[in-house]
């Protein structure tokens, strides 16, 4: 599965896409919004990883740009935070909206669940 990652912190990032590679899985790390939706546009991914609090956008901003193209509707995305409650934040219909599959809290997500819920979605 081809997963793009959105994730301003290297280290983290690196962590993940070892691990996702590990897997099986092809990585396509960004750092900021303008380079995913270059990403995007240039190669097909089946999942977006997407964290919340970017540098210049939010995570949230950077869905509803990229749920406005057709051919990127019905990616599959889930969301990294480290906001408690964000589930409880954010609506149904807008979660809906915007594709989210769920919510992953950074500080107690293990690789293996994160792995797990990818492959829910494959």
């Amino acid at each position: 599965m081809r997963v793009l990652l959105l994730e301003s912190d290297h280290s983290f990032a690196k962590i993940v896409s070892e691990a996702l590679a590990q897997d099986g899985h092809s990585i396509v790390w960004c750092s900021g919004a303008d380079t995913a939706l270059t990403e995007l546009d240039r190669k097909n991914v089946d999942a977006i990883l997407v964290e919340i609090q970017l540098a210049k956008h939010n995570g949230i901003e950077f869905l509803y740009e990229i749920r406005s193209y057709p051919d990127l509707a019905k990616i599959p995305v889930i969301l990294l935070t480290m906001i408690a409650e964000i589930d409880l934040q954010i609506d149904d219909s807008t979660k809906q909206q915007l594709g989210i599959y769920r919510y992953l809290y950074k500080p107690t997500t293990s690789l293996r669940k994160l792995a797990a819920v990818i492959k829910q979605i494959a």
